[in-house]
């Protein structure tokens, strides 16, 4: 499932926590903005961009 991070131990516990979010809603992702997203998950917009850039995702 997480094969795309290099080592999930690398990630901070709020990095975990909005992947963790990601993961689990998938369908609504391509939906939310960045703002709507650090809110749903319960972290800031900052952890959701290191994470972005932490897994080299393109946005």
């Amino acid at each position: 499932m997480l094969d795309f991070i290099d080592s999930y131990d690398d990630l901070t516990e709020s990095e975990r926590k909005a992947l963790s979010y990601m993961m689990n809603h998938l369908e609504e992702i391509p939906y939310v903005n960045i703002n709507q997203l650090a809110e749903l998950s319960f972290v800031s917009k900052t952890v959701i961009i290191n994470l972005v850039i932490k897994i080299k995702l393109t946005l």
